[in-house]
């Protein structure tokens, strides 16, 4: 299985309108391209005045396969990348963490198919 665990930095007046935009905009197209909404957590679990919260979104895929899928859909709709620059324009920062299970050993390049 591989997760994606997407970090996002943002006002926390900002917060409500980036997980709208998120499940308005982005989850039915992450549907469609195989990709399971795992969960959505806030951190810090309170508002601190003039401190930014972190969302962050956990999807899953079921392989590696899946994953190159995935990106081959994204590189050619472009309301994924209208959907990540309204979301760049209300957050401090964001990050992608591509991960797998560490018990599985990493996939080496010449072995994975592009496909």
């Amino acid at each position: 299985m591989i997760q994606l665990l997407d970090e996002i930095v943002v006002a926390a007046d900002s917060l409500p309108i980036v997980r709208a935009l998120l499940h308005e905009r982005y989850l039915p197209g992450a549907l469609a391209r195989k990709m399971q909404l795992a969960g959505e957590w806030v951190s810090p679990p309170v508002t601190v005045a003039g401190a930014p919260h972190t969302l962050w979104v956990s999807w899953q895929l079921p392989d590696i396969d899946a994953w190159w899928a995935m990106r081959q859909q994204v590189s050619f709709d472009p309301a994924v990348g209208a959907f990540w620059q309204d979301v760049d324009a209300l957050c401090q920062r964001r990050t992608r963490h591509v991960q797998t299970s560490a018990s599985i050993a990493p996939a080496a390049a010449a072995e994975v198919s592009h496909a």
